[in-house]
């Protein structure tokens, strides 16, 4: 292997690329990171990218300002060998969060979700399955409530009519 990095005052810091790269003998990158002022951060793409000797893509992680941060996606991801994912783990600001799927999800090799290995978490606070499934119920529950009043209202022509959805009936 060889490698290179870029430092400033003995820190990682490559305002214009990656600060470190390292390449297997045939040539072929291996990693790749991107630093400013010792912190991983690359506001336009991934921070970290890890690939096998083949040159297909095994790891990726998004950083801004030394956390792990993507607004768009997983904030890493991993692949095997063969391609198939690996695992995801979805990141804002530093902490784990993704308010529609899991934030952390595994797969088997063959490409199969691992449920037994799965985490859901908001705000950096880790949810049970269950409330996070009672969690999205209201969800759901609350925007129908939203779209009908809003229905029933443009149809009207009035604000005086709404309806309250029960919610009893989970």
């Amino acid at each position: 292997l060889s490698y290179q990095e870029f430092c400033i005052n003995d820190g990682l810091h490559n305002p214009n690329g990656p600060a470190v790269e390292c390449w297997f003998k045939n040539g072929q990158l291996a990693y790749q990171q991107f630093w400013l002022n010792d912190e991983r951060h690359n506001p336009a793409g991934p921070a970290n990218q890890s690939w096998f000797e083949n040159g297909q893509l095994s790891y990726q992680g998004f950083w801004l300002n030394g956390e792990r941060h993507n607004p768009n996606g997983p904030a890493a991801e991993s692949w095997y060998k063969n391609g198939q994912p690996d695992y995801q783990k979805f990141y804002l600001n530093g902490v784990l969060h993704n308010p529609n799927d899991p934030a952390v999800q595994y797969w088997h090799e063959d490409g199969q979700p691992d449920y037994h290995y799965q985490e859901f978490w908001l705000n950096g606070e880790e949810l049970t399955e269950a409330e996070w499934k009672a969690r999205t119920c209201v969800r759901v529950l609350q925007a129908e409530e939203t779209e009908i009043n809003q229905i029933i209202n443009a149809s009207f022509g009035t604000k005086e009519i709404s309806i309250r959805l029960r919610d009893d009936v989970f």
